[in-house]
C-alpha cells in the first residue's frame, strides 16, 4: 500500500500533501474517519492527475497558440454556416417592399457553437493573462472585446448550462442571437455577422501575436 502512496505523491505536490495527512491518520489506525472508505481513497488517489499550472513558458505559449487557433477556427466556420443558411433561406413577400427572411426552418445550433467559442476566447484570454502576468496588450483587447460583446455571457451561460429559468424565455435564435424587447425592438446578445465577429477576430490576432513574441 504505502509503495503506491509514494509513487503517487512523487508525482504531485498536492498528493503528496494529502498522502502525509493520510500517513498520520494511518498510524492512529483513523484513516476511515477522515478519508471514508481508505481503500476507495487509494484508488482515486492513484488515478488522480494533478492539474497544474505550467511552469514552463515555452509550453504555455505553445498551448495557448494551439487553443486559439482552435477556437478562432471554429467561429469562423460557425459564422460561414450561420450565413449560409441565411442565404440560402426561402424569402416571404419576395420582390416586394416587406419581403423578410423565413429563417424557421435553420437550425440554431450554428449559431449556438458559435456563441460557445466566443465564451472560449474570452476564458483563454484570461487565461493567457493569469499565466503571463496581465501583459498591457492583452488586458487591453481582452477590454475591447468585452466593450464589444457586452451581454456575451447572458447568451453564452444559459446556453451551455440549461436550468429551469428564464434567462433564455425572451431570447430569439435568427441570423444573431437576440433579446426580444417588450416594445418591439430587440437587443442583439450575439451577432456573428458584424461587429462582434469582428471583434474576436482582433482577440484571436492580439493573443496569437503576443503568444508568438513573448
Amino acid at each position: 500500500m504505502r509503495s503506491v502512496v509514494d509513487s503517487v505523491g512523487s508525482r504531485c505536490p498536492i498528493a503528496t500533501f494529502a498522502v502525509d495527512c493520510a500517513r498520520r491518520e494511518e498510524d492512529s489506525g483513523l484513516v476511515s474517519r477522515c478519508f471514508g472508505n481508505k481503500y476507495r481513497w487509494w484508488n482515486g488517489l492513484g488515478s488522480y492527475r494533478c492539474k497544474m499550472t505550467s511552469t514552463d513558458p515555452d509550453r504555455a505559449r505553445s498551448r495557448f497558440i494551439s487553443a486559439v487557433q482552435r477556437i478562432i477556427g471554429g467561429a469562423r466556420l460557425c459564422r460561414e454556416r450561420v450565413l449560409a443558411g441565411r442565404n440560402t433561406a426561402p424569402k416571404l413577400l419576395a420582390n416586394t417592399p416587406y419581403e423578410v427572411v423565413n429563417l424557421t426552418g435553420v437550425p440554431p445550433n450554428d449559431l449556438d457553437y458559435y456563441t460557445y467559442e466566443l465564451g472560449r476566447l474570452q476564458d483563454t484570454a484570461r487565461e493567457v493573462n493569469k499565466a503571463f502576468g496581465s501583459p498591457q496588450e492583452v488586458v487591453s483587447a481582452l477590454s475591447a472585446f468585452e466593450d464589444a460583446v457586452p451581454r456575451l455571457r447572458e447568451a453564452r451561460n444559459p446556453l451551455t448550462h440549461p436550468s429551469d429559468d428564464a434567462r433564455l424565455d425572451d431570447v430569439g435564435s435568427f441570423s444573431a442571437l437576440v433579446r426580444l424587447d417588450v416594445g418591439g425592438g430587440v437587443v442583439y446578445l450575439v451577432d456573428p455577422r458584424h461587429e462582434h465577429h469582428d471583434a474576436a477576430e482582433r482577440l484571436a490576432a492580439e493573443l496569437l501575436r503576443y503568444l508568438r513574441r513573448s
